[in-house]
C-alpha cells in the first residue's frame, strides 16, 4: 500500500453564466480606449462646442422632483428640489462600438461639448442659465447626450386664497430657450407628466396632479420685429393638508365666535358682562390678527376666512353695544310708562318667549275688579223684614296686578338679542362651512 495520499477526484463545477459575461464585460472596458474616444470626439479639431449639432435640434426635457421644500403663501414662492433630465442628439459624437472593444457610452465634462442655454423663466433665486457645474454628461455611441441637473429650484407662483386654509395651489416651473429661438432649437417632453417616482411626502402639502405645457415666449423688438423662444411649463397642482388648521385655526374660530352670544346669558347682577363681551372680542380681534399675518397683501382674491372673522368681529362689536344698552336700562331709575315703546317691543318679545310680562289692559282690570253689595229683603221670624246685604264678583279676571320695572325689561331683551345672536351665529358658521366644504369636494 502507497503511503503517499491520493486526492480526491476535482468534481465537475459549471462555471456561473453571469459571473462570466461580467468578466466579459469588465475585459471589455478600458480607460485608455474612452480616452481615445474621447480624444477622437470631444477634443477632436473638427468639434465646436460653441455651434449646435443641427439646424434645428431637438431637445427633450423632464422634471424630477424629490420633495417640495416650501409653498410661502405670503411671499408667494414656491420651492422644491429635484432635477431635470436633457437629452438631445449630437451626430459629431458618434464612434463605431465594435471597433471600441465594445464601450457604448463615455463621459464629458459640460463645458467640453455643445449644451443648449435654458434657464427657468420665473425663477425667484438664480435667472442665469442652468449649469451643472462639474457633474458629468453621458454620451453614447450613437451621439446621444443625457445631462442630469440636480436643482433646487425656487419660483415665483400666484396663489388663490379663497377658500384658505382649504385651498388648492396650482403652480409651474418656467423652462426657456435664452439663446436659440424656436426655429433653432425645439423642447420636447421627456415624460408624459412630472416624475414623483422618488417624491418625499411633505407635511403641509401633497401633490395631487401634474401637468405639462408647451408654450412661446414672444418678444417685441424695437424694430417691430418678433422673437418666439420655445418653452415649457410644468405644473404642480397642490393641495394643503388641513388636520393642523382643523385643530389650531378653524375649531377656536368657531368657538370663539359661539362664546360671543353667551354674553346674553351672563346676570347683569354679576358684573361681568362688560368684561366677558370684551374678552371674547379681542380674542376674535388677536385671531384675526394670526391669519393676516399668514396671507398675503394681495387684492386680487379674498380670504373667505377673513371675511367670516370680520363679519363676526362686526357682530361682537355690535354685541358690546347691545350689553352697554342693557346695562344702562337695568339700572335706569323709576318704571316706565305703558305708552313707551321700548315697552311695547318688550311685550312683544315676552309673548313670543313665553315670558311673564304685563299686559296694557292688565291695570284697567285690575282696577274693574271690585265688589258690588246686592240686597235683599226676607221675611223674619217676627213677621219684620230686614235687609240681608249680599255681595258678588262683578267680573272673574285671573290676571292680578303686575308692576313693569326696567328691570324685568331688560331680562327680557337679554334673552331676545341671546336667541337672535345665536341664530344668526350658527346661520353665519353652517354658511361658512358650507363653501369651505364645497371648495374642497
Amino acid at each position: 500500500m502507497s503511503a503517499q495520499a491520493q486526492c480526491p477526484p476535482r468534481p465537475n463545477v459549471r462555471p456561473d453564466p453571469m459571473f462570466a459575461q461580467a468578466q466579459v464585460a469588465d475585459g471589455a472596458y478600458s480607460a485608455a480606449m474612452e480616452t481615445e474616444i474621447r480624444n477622437q470626439t470631444v477634443y477632436s479639431s473638427g468639434y465646436d462646442p460653441i455651434s449646435r449639432p443641427a439646424e434645428v435640434t431637438h431637445v427633450k426635457i423632464g422634471l424630477n422632483v424629490l420633495a417640495i421644500d416650501e409653498l410661502d403663501i405670503k411671499g408667494q414662492k414656491l420651492s422644491v428640489a429635484g432635477w431635470l433630465t436633457l437629452e438631445w442628439q449630437d451626430d459629431r459624437l458618434q464612434w463605431n462600438k465594435t471597433e471600441k472593444n465594445d464601450i457604448e457610452y463615455m463621459f464629458t465634462k459640460p463645458k467640453d461639448i455643445w449644451k443648449p442655454e435654458l434657464i427657468v423663466d420665473n425663477s425667484l433665486r438664480d435667472l442665469g442659465a442652468l449649469q451643472g457645474g462639474s457633474l458629468m454628461l453621458r454620451v453614447l455611441h450613437t451621439g446621444h447626450v443625457e445631462w442630469t441637473l440636480p436643482q433646487i429650484l425656487t419660483t415665483s407662483c400666484q396663489v388663490d386664497i379663497t377658500y384658505y386654509p382649504y385651498d388648492e395651489q396650482k403652480c409651474a416651473i418656467e423652462i426657456v430657450s435664452w439663446g436659440f429661438r424656436i426655429d433653432e432649437l425645439s423642447l420636447d417632453h421627456l415624460f408624459e407628466e412630472v416624475n414623483l417616482e422618488d417624491f418625499v411626502q411633505h407635511g403641509e402639502w401633497m401633490i395631487v396632479g401634474t401637468a405639462l405645457e408647451d408654450m412661446n415666449l414672444t418678444e417685441h423688438l424695437p424694430d417691430g420685429s418678433v422673437v418666439i423662444y420655445p418653452q415649457v411649463d410644468f405644473w404642480l397642482h397642490l393641495r394643503r393638508r388641513t388636520q393642523f388648521y382643523n385643530l389650531n385655526v378653524m375649531m377656536p374660530v368657531i368657538l370663539t365666535s359661539i362664546l360671543a352670544t353667551l354674553v346674553f346669558m351672563v346676570p347683569v347682577e354679576s358684573g361681568e358682562k362688560v368684561s366677558f363681551v370684551l374678552t371674547v372680542f379681542l380674542s376674535l380681534a388677536v385671531l384675526l390678527t394670526i391669519v393676516s399675518d399668514s396671507l398675503p397683501p394681495t387684492s386680487i382674491t379674498v380670504s373667505v376666512l377673513g371675511v367670516y372673522l370680520g363679519v363676526v368681529m362686526v357682530m361682537a362689536a355690535f354685541g358690546v353695544f347691545l350689553t352697554v344698552l342693557i346695562l344702562l336700562i337695568h339700572h335706569r331709575p323709576g318704571n316706565p310708562g305703558s305708552s313707551c315703546v321700548l315697552v311695547k317691543i318688550t311685550r312683544i318679545c315676552a309673548r313670543v318667549l313665553c315670558m311673564e310680562f304685563p299686559r296694557g289692559d292688565e291695570q284697567e282690570d285690575a282696577q274693574s275688579n271690585m265688589v258690588s253689595p246686592l240686597k235683599d229683603t226676607k221675611e223674619a221670624n217676627g213677621g219684620s223684614r230686614v235687609n240681608i246685604t249680599q255681595t258678588r264678583e262683578t267680573s272673574q279676571i285671573s290676571s292680578i296686578d303686575v308692576e313693569v320695572t326696567w328691570v324685568r325689561m331688560a331680562e327680557i331683551l337679554d334673552r331676545t338679542i341671546f336667541i337672535l345672536f345665536l341664530t344668526l351665529t350658527l346661520l353665519i358658521n353652517i354658511i361658512f362651512v358650507a363653501v369651505l366644504a364645497y371648495s374642497s369636494g
